[in-house]
């Protein structure tokens, strides 16, 4: 799937990604790893709207969970916390970005 496809299909706000987890959370349950993805992409989303400290409450929501459902060895946990391992980069990045 093209990138620019996979950006489409994308929540385009946060309300609209919060839509979907909730749904995602009545249908499949907070643990459910589908649920557990639409964290994740809400992470991303806040991520790429520079709203880090929400992201890294999303990212470290879906890490626990996914901690809980796969195993601390799963890949997709592992995934998760190479995420959250990369946002301090990114707040440094935004300061530096912020203070020209």
């Amino acid at each position: 799937m093209s990138d620019s496809l996979q950006r489409s299909k994308r929540p385009r706000s946060s309300l609209e990604a919060w839509r979907a987890l909730q749904g995602k959370e009545e249908a499949l349950g907070p643990k459910h790893t589908s649920t557990l993805m639409t964290v994740n992409n809400l992470g991303n989303l806040y991520a790429d709207q520079g709203k880090l400290g929400e992201a890294e409450k999303m990212y470290m929501r879906a890490l626990q969970g996914r901690e809980e459902a796969l195993g601390p060895k799963h890949t997709s946990t592992i995934f998760d916390l190479e995420l959250r391992d990369l946002l301090p980069d990114a707040v440094a990045k935004m300061a530096c970005s912020t203070t020209w």
